[in-house]
């Protein structure tokens, strides 16, 4: 395991040269960061030398504009992507690096946790064929993302939790995936609106639905709708 926590806010060139230096031997399987002040991550960060990685954490980067190149971990499953509060945009150099073999990103990943980040803005660059086993995801405290246009892609996924998240609207246009068992929708008011006005079809399979810590039953809700009609 490799783990930093240290934090110079004067001498963010130092810290990114300490860490540079700290590339790790081949057999590492955790990685977890917290409080680096460097504007840029190590080469090594999606190189070879992460080929075993299964977990990863990156907490308090305060600096960083861009997340580093992680799709292409072959092994990689569970990321927690925490307080990068200056990243507007994720977009596909995210989920994959130039010289990555792996077509489609994050192969093996199980768990996904995006939390603080309070300038996010957009999340694209997902595909179809993306994270196939991702199970888990939750995202937390992302005050200006708009949409998740791209669940519908998530074939493994069986629970989704957001909260905190005030600006966020739309689920996209399709169906959540038909493997969802569990969502939970807190504090995020403009997207309980469009699910209780026209988009219940999208998480009318869903077995258990939490909206504003309210259990909520489609069925019941279709039914009153067509009883107001």
């Amino acid at each position: 395991m490799l783990k930093w926590r240290y934090r110079d806010t004067h001498r963010p060139k130092v810290e990114e040269e300490i860490l540079d230096c700290l590339q790790p031997n081949v057999c590492l399987q955790e990685l977890h960061i917290f409080s680096y002040c460097g504007s840029v991550f190590p080469n090594w960060i999606n190189s070879s030398c992460l080929y075993n990685v299964v977990e990863v954490t990156l907490h308090n980067c305060i600096n960083y504009l861009v997340l580093p190149s992680l799709g292409g971990l072959p092994l990689l499953k569970s990321l927690q992507i925490i307080e990068f509060t200056r990243v507007g945009v994720i977009d596909d150099h995210f989920h994959r690096s130039c010289d990555s073999e792996v077509y489609h990103a994050f192969p093996k990943l199980e768990s996904l946790i995006i939390s603080g980040m309070h300038g996010l803005r957009e999340w694209s660059g997902v595909v179809n064929g993306d994270f196939p086993c991702l199970s888990l995801l939750v995202i937390r405290r992302c005050p200006k993302l708009v949409a998740l246009e791209w669940l519908s892609y998530l074939c493994s996924l069986e629970n989704l939790e957001i909260s905190d998240s005030e600006e966020i609207s739309s689920l996209g246009k399709e169906k959540l995936p038909s493997s969802l068992e569990y969502l939970s929708i807190t504090e995020c008011p403009k997207l309980k609106e469009k699910l209780d006005a026209s988009d219940l079809f999208q998480i009318d399979h869903v077995p258990f639905i939490l909206i504003g810590l309210v259990k909520i039953s489609v069925k019941d809700e279709e039914d009153r709708g067509l009883s107001q009609s």
